[in-house]
């Protein structure tokens, strides 16, 4: 399995599970002018410039690392006789015309799997995900990294609009394990098309809210709508998926937990030996020194 993104949310942990599984993997930098060799012919492609606000500020860069980069993915794959390509693509793909040039870069993207497909003869599948959220999401501009980020550094959450906007979020071990089961079963009979990596449940930004508001104390804030911000098309989960197991209340609670680690990583010298004691006392102890530190406190202690 060849795949891309690999030093970001999606890609970091999907390398990491299928390594653990004891899987073949080989990660792929920027395109490169070479063959490619994958012992189970499966390249995944999460490799991106992802983000509303980022293909707003600079939509040309967008548009050179989602449309340039998977056409030159895919020309790699066939020369190199590989069987299956799995591209990342979003919800926002969705919805037409599209209301950014991060949905136009996934719009195209598609189009050119789908191409290669009919064309060459390289099975592709356009995974629209949903919106993905969980551990390891540091760098992310989504709207559950903004907030958990945003609660625990600020003690505020700024809702964007009236936050009645329904979304489906998927916790990022169920995409892992979808794209796992999708490339064990390429060997026989891939998926191949477009399909919604989702839950099939939608929650509103409210909602959202609220959960993150309960479990931190954070007072909320609304503030207006930004632009490119749209309604996503309604999203229905695929029965050919496997079920989602992550519930959103325990997938929040987790994700804010890591938050709350890596808040203490920046307190403390020894960095990731940190780890968390409990809800309760929101106290966090450093495996090297024994210092701890809680929540909220200026000083190690």
């Amino acid at each position: 399995m060849i795949i891309t993104g690999t030093d970001g949310f999606i890609g970091g942990q999907l390398m990491r599970q299928a390594v653990s599984d004891g899987r073949m993997v080989s990660p792929m930098p920027e395109p490169v002018d070479c063959l490619f060799n994958s012992e189970d012919g499966v390249f995944v492609h999460l490799g991106a410039d992802a983000g509303i606000p980022q293909s707003l500020r600079d939509p040309l860069t967008t548009f050179d690392r989602n449309i340039r980069s998977t056409g030159v993915y895919l020309q790699r794959a066939v020369e190199s006789n590989l069987r299956y390509f799995l591209f990342a693509s979003s919800a926002a793909a969705a919805v037409y015309p599209a209301p950014n040039p991060y949905a136009a870069s996934k719009q195209a993207g598609e189009a050119m799997c789908l191409a290669y497909m009919s064309s060459f003869g390289l099975a592709s599948l356009c995974m629209r995900f949903s919106n993905v959220y969980g551990p390891g999401s540091d760098d992310k501009t989504s709207v559950v990294a903004a907030m958990c980020r945003d609660a625990l550094t600020t003690g505020s959450i700024t809702i964007y609009g009236d936050g009645t906007t329904e979304r489906d979020f998927i916790h990022v071990s169920d995409v892992v394990n979808t794209i796992l089961y999708l490339a064990d079963r390429s060997a026989e009979e891939p998926i191949i098309g477009i399909v919604n990596v989702c839950t099939g449940y939608r929650s509103t930004i409210n909602d959202l809210a609220e959960i993150i508001r309960f479990e931190t104390g954070a007072r909320l804030e609304h503030t207006r709508a930004r632009p490119g911000d749209v309604a996503p098309a309604i999203m229905e989960r695929s029965d050919l998926l496997p079920k989602p197991f992550c519930g959103l209340v325990e997938g929040i609670i987790g994700t804010l937990h890591y938050f709350r680690g890596k808040l203490v990583e920046s307190k403390c010298e020894h960095e990731y030996e940190c780890t968390y004691e409990g809800m309760e006392s929101e106290t966090y102890v450093c495996k090297h020194c024994g210092d701890r530190y809680k929540l909220y406190e200026d000083e190690m202690r």
